[in-house]
């Protein structure tokens, strides 16, 4: 094997060892993030899932099905209070 090649090698696997070395720091960073980003997930799920409930909700109060829903759950209640 000539000098120069030798040399070349040389070049490729130090500079190979320096980017599998780049590539590891920055997997085991992403790693820790991510660890540490979970420790609030499940208040912004739970925040999520009643801003969802909210939208649904008003949605249903202004459509001509909120009135509907709650002229029947009116009359039900009237019901069982006046069987009692």
């Amino acid at each position: 094997m000539s000098d120069l090649m030798l040399h070349k090698s040389v070049q490729t696997k130090l500079v190979l060892a320096g980017v599998s070395e780049a590539l590891t720091g920055y997997v085991r960073s992403l790693a820790a993030r991510v660890g540490r980003d979970e420790s609030g997930q499940d208040l912004v799920e739970y925040a999520g899932i009643i801003i969802l409930v909210a939208i649904i909700i008003g949605a249903i109060g202004i459509s001509p099905l909120g009135s509907l829903i709650g002229n029947t759950i009116s009359s039900k209640i009237t019901s069982i209070v006046n069987n009692k």
